[in-house]
């Protein structure tokens, strides 16, 4: 068989030996063994095994022409001194006739018992597993069923890009279809991998520039100076400062270019230093924001900058929403701008985008469920436009997946924003977002934090309840913020502050939707987009119509006081008054 393959992903055939009843073959030498011996290596990188399989699958399809393996395993992969791979233990393999090598290849004419190129294909999905798992698979071993963040090595987790891995895992599913008609052949195989390779070289390409000097950062802080000090959260310090960061709009991936060339910009950012806490979950929430954050872009999520793992340090670097976030105009009375309903409809809005885009799959990106959506986790720009933030607690789940729900061990969230059907079951799902969502829209609404004091108070577990419950009554308009009924009696004319009542029964309808207690009632993000754009163009072509008669009326009084004014004038010439 060797006799006739020449690959350079296929182990050379040096010679043989037949003499005295001993049979010997002589191969080329390869340095580092077989794969299967570095599995659980954490020197062999994911970029590492990105190329191995890549070279395997290149094999494959290379052998494919005329011959089946058989016996695709991580322990039939030599590995050379450039860890390029190589395959060997043809001993099972077999040929085929060319006249049937379509046929075989679909192998919607044969009958399960026939060894086809498909065969090899099933093999290659088992060691893809092999390689991102860091471990030879076991007879009764069910991990494919499992959430795959908890089953692979997460030293290789940390190290993939978001794109990369979506695409790693839409091939494994593939290879690994029960149907033999439905795996994919190699050729395509070795496509899709060339694309997830180029998507982890850019990834990696692209860390390596967000790397941000902690002199630097030290430097633009004045050594962390409590001057430049904005706020605290769980997982640790913020500061406001100016920095030189990379123009990630105008940032171009090109090999071998000068870090000091690439172009950069002076922003003021938000500079997020993390306590290193012994129960690890501030190390995974910073690697796990880097991961997420570099993927994504969305109007409505918040950009990250750059990062700094110097030292132990654990830093992220942000845009710098000027305005805060939602939670700090919600029962505040500090603050000087008022939040009228449309603009708050619009923020709601603004949130919903960012949610959908999270939760949508889209080509290269996996959905992705933000598992802490709160008031606190809203960040607002100079021109009140909101931003998703805090991505620490998020999960990627994958639609080749067969399960749409997320099994966690450990219950993770803010109390009053959790979704009950998950604190019961732990089972997490994007309609887990939605739900946190509904208790924002009424916080909204009532221009109060779901914990408010008059709340719990009522209820211990807070504002989601107690809307229900009055919706239920037909008394939720007791919730809506007073200071949006005040301003309107402040002005005649104005933008009308407060929900008329047509945009306040749409958006209190799909609020109460969100707040579902079971996640199969709930709707999805692109329903709720709709509903709170019909209250808004509710709430706004009310107002037109309020201009438009004003406006009327303006006009018939000034036409009429024209006429009068000339009726006069023309007594006064003629001397009757």
């Amino acid at each position: 068989m060797l006799s006739s393959l020449e690959h350079k992903n296929i182990i050379s055939f040096v010679g043989f030996c037949d003499e005295n009843n001993e049979k010997i073959i002589l191969y080329e030498h390869a340095v580092h063994g077989s794969l299967d011996q570095h599995l659980s290596d954490p020197n062999l990188t994911w970029y590492r095994r990105l190329k191995i399989c890549l070279g395997v699958a290149r094999a494959l399809n290379y052998l494919h022409y005329d011959v089946i393996h058989c016996d695709i395993n991580s322990s039939k992969i030599f590995l050379d001194k450039d860890w390029e791979p190589k395959i060997f233990g043809f001993e099972l393999s077999t040929k085929y006739p060319q006249s049937l090598r379509h046929r075989l290849l679909f192998s919607r004419y044969f009958n399960h018992t026939n060894v086809t190129p498909k065969y090899d294909v099933y093999s290659f999905g088992v060691l893809l597993f092999e390689v991102v798992c860091g471990r030879k698979p076991m007879i009764g071993d069910h991990g494919v069923k499992k959430d795959l963040d908890d089953i692979i090595d997460p030293n290789l987790r940390n190290q993939m890009d978001t794109q990369s891995w979506s695409v790693f895992i839409k091939i494994t599913y593939s290879c690994l279809n029960e149907q033999l008609v439905k795996r994919p052949t190699m050729d395509h195989i070795v496509k899709d991998l060339e694309d997830m390779l180029e998507l982890q070289w850019s990834y990696e390409y692209l860390m390596e520039w967000l790397k941000i000097p902690l002199s630097e950062i030290k430097s633009a802080t004045s050594g962390f100076d409590e001057a430049y000090y904005v706020g605290a959260g769980g997982y640790g310090r913020v500061y406001k400062a100016e920095l030189d960061v990379l123009d990630i709009d105008n940032f171009s991936l090109m090999e071998g270019k000068r870090k000091d060339k690439l172009p950069k910009r002076r922003r003021t950012v938000a500079i997020k230093c993390i306590i290193d806490r012994e129960d690890e979950n501030s190390k995974q929430g910073f690697l796990t924001e880097i991961e997420l954050l570099s993927s994504c872009k969305h109007p409505n999520i918040v950009s990250l900058l750059g990062f700094c793992t110097e030292a132990r340090d654990m830093i992220l670097v942000y845009e710098y929403a000027i305005k805060g976030s939602l939670s700090d105009y919600l029962g505040s009375t500090s603050k000087t701008i008022k939040l009228p309903w449309e603009k708050r409809l619009q923020i709601c809005l603004d949130i919903a985008h960012g949610i959908n885009y999270l939760h949508t799959q889209m080509e290269g990106k996996p959905r992705i469920i933000h598992r802490d959506i709160k008031s606190e986790n809203i960040l607002l720009d100079a021109n009140l436009n909101a931003k998703v933030a805090d991505f620490g607690l998020s999960k990627f789940h994958h639609t080749d997946q067969q399960a749409s729900t997320i099994y966690t061990k450990h219950i993770a969230g803010t109390e009053f924003y959790m979704d009950p059907e998950y604190l019961t079951t732990c089972k997490y799902k994007k309609e887990s977002d939605v739900y946190s969502f509904g208790v924002v829209l009424f916080e909204i609404l009532s221009g109060r934090l779901a914990y408010d004091s008059t709340y719990v108070g009522e209820n211990e577990k807070g504002l989601a309840p107690i809307a229900r419950r009055r919706f239920n009554e037909g008394t939720l308009k007791e919730l809506i913020d007073p200071k949006m009924i005040e301003e309107d009696d402040e002005h005649l004319i104005t933008v009308n502050r407060g929900p008329n009542q047509d945009s306040f029964e749409a958006f209190s309808r799909i609020a109460y939707q969100c707040l579902s207690e079971t996640q199969a009632k709930r709707p999805t993000m692109e329903v709720v987009i709709k509903e709170l754009n019909n209250a808004l163009n509710l709430q706004v072509s009310q107002f037109v119509t309020k201009i438009a008669i004003f406006i009327f009326l303006s006009w018939s009084l000034l036409v009429n006081t024209v006429l009068i004014i000339n009726f006069l004038t023309k007594l006064h010439k003629y001397g009757c008054i």
